[in-house]
């Protein structure tokens, strides 16, 4: 769960950087990445939530 926190802060670090270049167009790999990021954070607390119910 730490790697997963870490490399949503550098990847959101990276994309504050590349935002304030004029020329950054978010092509369809940025939302892929960013859709991956999101799924695997939902389904890891959900797996999270689980645990801590059944103790």
């Amino acid at each position: 769960m730490i790697l997963i926190a870490l490399t949503v802060s550098v990847y959101a670090g990276f994309i504050a950087v590349w935002r304030h270049d004029p020329s950054f167009e978010p092509g369809p790999a940025v939302y892929f990445v960013t859709g991956v990021l999101l799924l695997t954070a939902i389904i890891i607390c959900y797996i999270g939530h689980l645990n801590t119910r059944e103790a």
